[in-house]
């Protein structure tokens, strides 16, 4: 009987010889690319995908000239078609800061992608609890995450002003059909007048696209930002253990 359970002993420390080998070259990459650890060991949940950010360039058309009448409604033509001019301006300089800050939260979420993902090949074939290559890894995705939060504020920030913008096309499209109503007014006041009520219009549908757009980015991608603190979480305590 002691001899058959020596013989068991010596044969279950001959099994665990080379399995604790394994276990220290799994940590790293072979030369020729390939996994070394096999199957996974502790697979941690990926980054999800980055939701789709609008395709949308908001450029207005631009504001037709005019020419001075002398009457009073002439005169208001040429207000409405400055305060015109300085909408369109306003909207070209959002729907620019809105093209930067797309490019921004793409450039970090692929950079916070690529770190989650060297931290989750680390995890799977086995490291050491605590290992300081993978809490580094840890910290730049927590800054590259925290630069997508930043990200998502600036964009709400844009829909704050973007929504200024349609608050001021409302009073331009309103003014310019309350002057067709003014006595005083030659033909071509109300041709004038026609043409800037149309440019208004065109402007404030503009807007509203913008506004969608921006808002829509801006619901996803707050959305997606929590996810992935819950999935950094997880990925801190997989660090841990």
């Amino acid at each position: 009987m002691v001899s058959t359970r020596f013989r068991t002993l010596l044969l279950g420390a001959a099994l665990l010889l080379p399995a604790c080998t394994f276990a220290e070259e799994s940590l790293w990459p072979t030369l020729t690319g390939e996994d070394p650890g096999g199957a996974p060991a502790n697979v941690m949940p990926a980054a999800s995908q980055q939701p789709a950010l609008g395709t949308g360039d908001f450029v207005p058309t631009g504001v037709t000239p005019g020419q001075p009448t002398g009457t009073f409604v002439g005169k208001k033509v040429v207000e409405l078609r400055e305060e015109l001019r300085r909408l369109q301006s306003s909207v070209s300089n959002h729907n620019g800061q809105l093209q930067q800050l797309r490019g921004k939260l793409v450039s970090n979420s692929q950079r916070y992608h690529g770190t989650i993902a060297a931290a989750n090949a680390r995890l799977q074939v086995g490291t050491t609890p605590g290992n300081p290559i993978l809490v580094q890894q840890f910290s730049s995705a927590q800054g590259d995450l925290d630069n997508l939060t930043q990200d998502v504020a600036l964009m709400n920030s844009l829909a704050n002003l973007v929504t200024s913008d349609s608050t001021m096309s409302a009073f331009l499209s309103e003014s310019s059909r309350a002057a067709f109503a003014v006595s005083g007014a030659v033909d071509e006041d109300h041709l004038q007048l026609a043409i800037l009520e149309d440019e208004v219009n065109r402007t404030d549908v503009l807007i509203d696209r913008l506004l969608k757009e921006v808002t829509e980015d801006v619901r996803r991608q707050t959305n997606y930002v929590a996810t992935e603190r819950a999935n950094l979480n997880l990925l801190s305590t997989g660090i841990r253990t």
